[in-house]
């Protein structure tokens, strides 16, 4: 009996049409987690798919791994779409995938994190922003549901903590459909009611991301940044992470930690006054030692004890002072007497010369005054005529016959009255 004899080659290019060309392999969705993560210079990304019981290589190749909305990494369950491929040389098989979308809450992932890029351009996560928590609230308000693990975990924590805390709560949807717009009617009605709600928690207890979602609806965030009272976040377990958390004030990783993070603890107030009485008794109880010692010092001091004595030395003490201050000058104005003696003949003689200088200069001053004077023509024979009201006359126009006049000359006044007044061309005529 004869048995058909084949190579390696013919088996794998059999397996290559048999694989590649049968319908069950042709665009087809195998879901696993990913792993062995090679991103090529190319473009390309080389990684494995596998489950708890088998793995297959996988390839996506540049101008399918431009499209991905999210970043592969290790452990990430997802599901990809692709066909069957035969590599001939080596006998190998993988998926080529031409799509990649997260496995299970793969559409409310994307949405997630479109949602937070751009609120993180628009800076509502800057920490900047982020309103300080009071440190002894008077009220706290509390959004979430009336009934549950989480509003019972608030309660009893913020008791157990700091009971002068009021506590209101504004019971709300926290899932559905309609969550995001009560938690959003709530965190208004916080805002506006009376007493003034000082530290506001938003949250719920845990929960898959879809029943978490309402936490991360832009009507939520926007409530959230919008108001005026410190919010603390407390949307699930410490894994859970919504952008309501980012947006809020402060994030805490469960509700009772909400509770915790918005009040003191009563009992660490307690040992830290306890604490601070202490030190405040040690240190005024040394200052009062130190002024006992002071006083008994000034008691038995020299001061009290023997005044007159004391009053005796400092009086001796300034007598001392004062003979060398008498001594001090004397020596001084005896080795400074010359000195001072020149200085003097020096200031003396300086006066002397600006007197000499000031008579000169006044006497100059005189002749060219005594130049300059009308008087002084006098003397050469000349006279001035001044009228009654002691305008001196320049013109026969200023006077009229029988008018008063006076002639000054250089010893004295001739007062005459006018009789004849004639123009020089009449004299000259004549």
């Amino acid at each position: 009996m004869s048995k058909n004899i084949y190579t390696v080659s013919e088996v794998n290019a059999y397996l290559k049409t048999s694989i590649e060309q049968n319908p069950n392999f042709i665009n087809i969705s195998l879901q696993g987690e990913i792993s062995n993560i090679t991103n090529h210079s190319s473009g390309h990304i080389y990684f494995t798919i596998k489950d708890d019981k088998a793995q297959i290589r996988a390839i996506m190749f540049a101008f399918n791994a431009k499209n991905l909305q999210f970043k592969l990494k290790e452990g990430l369950k997802i599901v990809a779409t692709g066909s069957i491929k035969v590599y001939e040389p080596q006998g190998t098989y993988s998926l080529q995938v031409v799509t990649l979308s997260l496995h299970g809450v793969g559409d409310l992932f994307l949405k997630y994190e479109a949602l937070k890029q751009e609120l993180s351009k628009k800076g509502w996560f800057d920490q900047s922003l982020k309103k300080p928590i009071p440190q002894f609230p008077t009220n706290i308000g509390v959004i979430t549901a009336p009934t549950g693990a989480a509003i019972r975990d608030i309660i009893t924590t913020i008791h157990r903590r700091y009971p002068q805390a009021n506590i209101y709560l504004f019971p709300s949807l926290v899932q559905g459909e309609d969550a995001k717009h009560d938690i959003r009617k709530n965190i208004k009605a916080a805002l506006a009611f009376k007493p003034k709600i000082d530290t506001l928690i938003v949250g719920r207890g845990g929960g898959s991301i879809e029943d978490l979602w309402a936490f991360n609806e832009l009507e939520v965030v926007e409530a959230i940044f919008q108001t005026t009272i410190p919010v603390i976040s407390a949307a699930g377990h410490e894994i859970d992470f919504t952008l309501a958390d980012f947006v809020s004030d402060l994030r805490a990783p469960t509700p009772t930690a909400a509770a915790e993070l918005a009040t003191p603890d009563q009992k660490e107030l307690m040992n830290f006054l306890k604490q601070q009485q202490r030190i405040l008794i040690t240190t005024i109880k040394t200052k009062v030692d130190k002024l006992a010692d002071k006083v008994a010092e000034l008691r038995n001091g020299y001061v009290l004890t023997k005044p007159q004595a004391l009053y005796a030395q400092q009086e001796h003490s300034y007598q001392l002072l004062v003979k060398q201050f008498n001594v001090c000058q004397e020596t001084f104005f005896l080795a400074n007497k010359n000195v001072i003696q020149t200085y003097y003949q020096r200031l003396i003689t300086l006066m002397q010369q600006q007197m000499v200088a000031i008579e000169y200069k006044k006497n100059n001053l005189l002749s060219k005054l005594d130049l300059l004077s009308p008087l002084k023509t006098l003397t050469r024979g000349y006279s001035i005529t001044y009228n009654n009201n002691k305008n001196v006359l320049t013109s026969i126009q200023q006077v009229t016959n029988n008018d008063i006049i006076m002639t000054r000359v250089q010893d004295g006044i001739i007062q005459s009255v006018v009789q004849t007044i004639k123009k020089d061309s009449e004299e000259n005529g004549r």
